[in-house]
């Protein structure tokens, strides 16, 4: 502390400068910052600071950064601890990288490690295996049994639930989070659609199933995945703690529920449903090439 204070009454022009300099840039940063959707890249800790701040609308900031920026926009994360990233919306890009070109941008084995709930599907596959399961899945929602089952789907769960229950909170004057709303829509078409039965997330007279809460756990948790060093979340995972033992509990009750629901088809046999995710996928024959996956 004694060289520092020497320094400083040997230099006072210079440590001034500084001061200056450091001053007028951060005031510049934050005029930027309050004219433009774009978040600062600021010195060491990178776009973090956009994150922590807007984690409550995060969606709507990303939104308007994507607007702003032209649909493609690089986030700088925190220097050494490899957080960049490459965000986008733009359809060309996404065809570009996960169709025309996606031989030249694999995943890799921390992203499947980051998504391991997803097991070794499609959506962290790489290579071979992804060549086929696309296949695979491309024969599946091709098909025209598969988009009907599927419009009819969305149809009747528009009309005999989330109808009725708006109708319901309007009638006995609740207040509704519609995005909580819309998730448990989703989560019920999405359900509807991979095991054709109904999971009743936007029912009046129950609470949301464990499923529910266990699947919007598992968004949360590979959110939070995202937003932290790799190290972080790895620390959690080896400690279950936080998110990551949230991630674990759900991770069992999904892995249950799923099982279950293999075990009803396979008892169903032919008499089931044929049209739904699963129902189709048990119908696959494994590729050799692929059969260790």
């Amino acid at each position: 502390m004694g060289s520092l204070w020497s320094l400083i009454h040997s230099y006072p022009d210079v440590c001034i400068a500084i001061i200056c300099f450091f001053g007028l840039s951060i005031f510049r940063f934050i005029q930027q910052s309050q004219k433009s959707c774009i978040p600062v890249n600021w010195p060491v800790v990178g776009m973090l600071p956009f994150i922590v701040v807007s984690r409550h609308c995060i969606h709507d900031k990303v939104m308007g950064l994507l607007r702003e920026a032209g649909c493609t926009f690089f986030f700088f994360g925190p220097w050494f601890l490899d957080m960049n990233f490459l965000i986008t919306c733009d359809p060309a890009t996404v065809n570009h990288c996960l169709n025309t070109h996606f031989e030249k941008y694999p995943k890799g084995r921390e992203f499947a490690e980051m998504f391991d709930i997803l097991g070794d599907g499609l959506l962290v596959a790489d290579s071979e295996s992804w060549e086929y399961q696309r296949r695979v899945a491309t024969s599946f929602f091709g098909g025209r049994a598969f988009r009907s089952f599927v419009m009819s789907t969305i149809t009747r769960r528009v009309g005999n639930v989330l109808l009725p229950y708006l109708d319901h909170m309007a009638k006995h004057g609740s207040e509704v989070e519609l995005e909580d709303v819309f998730m448990r829509l989703s989560l019920d078409i999405s359900y509807c659609t991979v095991f054709s039965t109904d999971l009743g997330c936007l029912s009046v007279s129950s609470p949301m199933p464990v499923f529910g809460c266990a699947t919007k756990e598992a968004e949360e948790a590979m959110l939070f995945r995202h937003m932290v060093p790799s190290k972080l979340w790895k620390l959690m995972r080896w400690l279950n703690v936080g998110t990551e033992k949230k991630l674990a509990d759900a991770k069992v009750v999904i892995n249950q529920f799923i099982y279950e629901e293999i075990a009803k088809r396979k008892a169903q046999g032919s008499n089931g449903s044929q049209a739904d995710i699963l129902s189709m996928y048990m119908k696959v024959t494994l590729d050799p090439s692929t059969s260790e996956q």
